[in-house]
């Protein structure tokens, strides 16, 4: 299952388990997957993710780091919040638009985000990934608590075994 994340700055070996093990969980409660992204003055630091490297190489060749508006509530907010949350009341910039086109052409529609602050330019997210729709809203509220600690657990964990600590 491990073969199947994209990687980077992560020990695959010690951190094997526990990406296996938190995949299983998310897909036990009806979601897609997940990513945890450390962001470091406004750059990708390391990273853990199930979507495709098709989706990462799209992501990383369009720059959308810097105009995603999930990533941009992740600098601002220390709440969880899902990305339906974070765009609205927004207009979306046409940039924006074509990121969630893409995002959708590769079966994301919809994201739950667990911020963990980190210092000034410095966050950590730990994101699930689903279909949105009422499924997906329902499981959420369901298991919300459960997937805030999960999240921060991750974050914890991945640190511990990784070759360049965070707080």
């Amino acid at each position: 299952m491990i073969d199947k994340f994209n990687f980077s700055k992560i020990d695959k070996d010690k951190s094997r388990q526990l990406i296996n093990k938190t995949y299983e969980s998310i897909i036990s409660y009806g979601f897609s997957g997940y990513y945890y992204y450390h962001i470091s003055s406004g750059k990708i630091h390391r990273h853990v993710d199930s979507r495709t490297q098709e989706w990462i190489n799209t992501y990383r060749r369009n720059n959308y780091l810097l105009c995603d508006p999930v990533v941009l509530r992740c600098f601002s907010s220390t709440e969880p919040f899902t990305w339906a949350e974070a765009i609205a009341g927004i207009k979306l910039t046409r940039r924006q638009q074509e990121l969630f086109r893409h995002a959708e052409d590769s079966g994301i529609t919809a994201g739950f985000c667990i911020p963990i602050p980190l210092g000034a330019l410095d966050f950590a997210v730990f994101g699930i990934l689903g279909k949105a729709g009422p499924q997906f809203d329902a499981i959420l509220q369901s298991k919300r608590e459960i997937l805030e600690s999960l999240g921060h657990q991750f974050h914890q964990a991945i640190n511990q075994h990784s070759r360049f600590r965070t707080h």
